[in-house]
């Protein structure tokens, strides 16, 4: 994890992380009170402490500093912004405990303990996206939070995960020598899938495979792979009677959003105007440019909230008239005041 800060132990054993400028609390055994400090970063073994109230800083290794702590008695930890709740997954979810770049896959990386507490992260870039400092935060406040202070701590032991794992509602994958436990967490802008697998003879191995999601993109995926799976290719035009015009309704698929639903406001004078027009007159298809010309088009995307509610009245909830077709444009004529008769339209 590049320019973030190591913390361990005097073994060298991984205790949490946190970013440059990130801040760390050192309750002193001297007088039990705790002080904030913020950290630099120097580089991958040494960074430098300064307090709140000084302009100033020293210069530590991570193992020196470790020694120093362990020594005057001292408790260090990483000051941690959010609160986070493990969430159980639905069966649907199971995907995404891998990496899906096309469902907006951040990174992933895998925390392994297999040799007792010691723990060694293993980390994948996916894209640019980790490489703001926005969600590098975030990720470090949530892995430590998961590590250090959750009453679910499923990033601090063997032990814990086990807990974890037995007590707490998960999607679980067993076979005749592991048993994998899945579990989601979500922030304001991502969502994250904890693939907990414990292998080996009596779970003797953990690992514990975090993989991050931009939620906005895995919401858009979601969203367009239940339309496709639930109604198929959605083709059909719909037009809705209203006050003074019709609203039409349709899915657009090739939408760079992914999918869409459009809604198009046709007020009667539209119609009027497009019946004034010998051309539109004789030409379904051009009757019906003209209307989506001058209506007035709002979007849907997917991923947009209440979007699978509105997909699904729009398949559901019959409309006055359906398809771009002669009846349907007769019908719509008719319903605005337009006088028509039927050899007045070709085709």
């Amino acid at each position: 994890m590049d320019k973030d800060i190591r913390f361990i132990d005097s073994n060298y054993r991984d205790l949490f992380y946190i970013p440059d400028g990130g801040e760390i609390t050192i309750q002193h055994s001297y007088d039990g009170k705790t002080t904030k400090y913020q950290c630099k970063y120097i580089d991958d073994t040494h960074f430098e402490l300064m307090s709140e109230n000084n302009s100033y800083g020293n210069v530590y290794h991570i193992c020196q500093f470790a020694e120093i702590m362990e020594r005057n008695g001292d408790v260090y930890k990483p000051v941690i912004h959010g609160e986070y709740k493990l969430e159980t997954p639905v069966p649907e979810e199971t995907e995404f405990a891998a990496s899906r770049h096309d469902a907006g896959s951040l990174c992933a990386f895998a925390v392994n303990f297999i040799h007792g507490n010691r723990m060694s992260i293993d980390g994948a870039r996916k894209n640019g996206s980790f490489d703001t400092g926005e969600f590098n935060k975030e990720f470090l406040d949530v892995f430590n939070y998961f590590r250090v202070q959750s009453e679910t701590p499923i990033l601090k032991n063997p032990a814990a995960i086990d807990e974890v794992c037995d007590t707490v509602d998960s999607i679980i994958k067993d076979s005749h020598d592991s048993k994998t436990n899945i579990f989601k967490v979500q922030t304001e802008k991502h969502t994250y899938y904890l693939s907990c697998l414990r292998a080996g003879h009596n779970f003797s191995e953990h690992y514990v495979h975090i993989y991050c999601y931009d939620t906005a993109e895995l919401n858009r995926y979601k969203d367009v792979k239940f339309v496709e799976q639930t109604y198929g290719n959605i083709e059909a035009d719909k037009f809705f009677r209203i006050d003074g015009g019709f609203i039409e309704e349709y899915y657009n698929p090739d939408a760079t959003a992914g999918g869409q639903l459009v809604y198009v406001n046709i007020s009667d004078d539209v119609i009027k105007e497009a019946a004034e027009s010998k051309e539109n007159m004789k030409d379904v298809n051009l009757f019906f440019s003209h209307l989506a010309a001058y209506g007035r088009e709002t979007l849907l995307d997917a991923g947009d909230m209440g979007f699978r509610g509105e997909v699904d009245d729009f398949m559901n909830t019959k409309a006055d008239f359906e398809g771009c077709t002669k009846k349907s444009m007769n019908g719509i004529l008719k319903a605005a005041g337009v006088k028509i008769k039927d050899k007045d339209i070709e085709r």
